[in-house]
């Protein structure tokens, strides 16, 4: 299930992999800098839910960042916000960030490498791709 909602530059899409549901809403917060070096900021807000009977522990994750002026950048590292939340059935986590972009548009998507704690095996868990659009671009 991926569906996609906006409201007043507020983007929203949900996705679930493997019994984890994941939720982004995504804004416009403002502009940032001198003309050369001029930046663009969005915040998100990551909501992971489990569905799953079994728990579940998020390892790690993955972030693919492009800009409509075709800057792509990626990242990826332990944990998400500095931890390593463990998510028992229906339990969420949530947490927020930012992000900057030296175009007016672009996207973010990835995924997290999630433990399932009953067999410890790890796996993907899908980050639905969701837009990072200035204000200026909408009509």
């Amino acid at each position: 299930m991926n569906k996609f909602v906006s409201i007043k530059n507020e983007f929203m899409r949900k996705l679930i992999t493997k019994g984890v549901g994941v939720t982004v809403r995504s804004s416009f917060r403002g502009t940032s800098g001198k003309k050369q070096l001029f930046k663009y900021i969005f915040d998100y807000e990551v909501t992971i839910q489990n569905f799953n009977d079994h728990e579940v522990q998020i390892m790690n994750r993955y972030w693919f960042i492009f800009g409509s002026n075709l800057k792509i950048s990626e990242i990826n590292g332990e944990g998400v916000v500095g931890q390593t939340p463990k998510l028992k059935k229906n339990e969420k986590f949530s947490y927020a960030s930012c992000t900057f972009l030296t175009a007016e548009m672009g996207y973010m998507e990835g995924y997290y490498g999630v433990l399932n704690l009953e067999d410890k095996k790890i796996f993907e868990v899908d980050i639905p791709r969701f837009e990072l659009i200035a204000d200026c671009k909408l009509n």
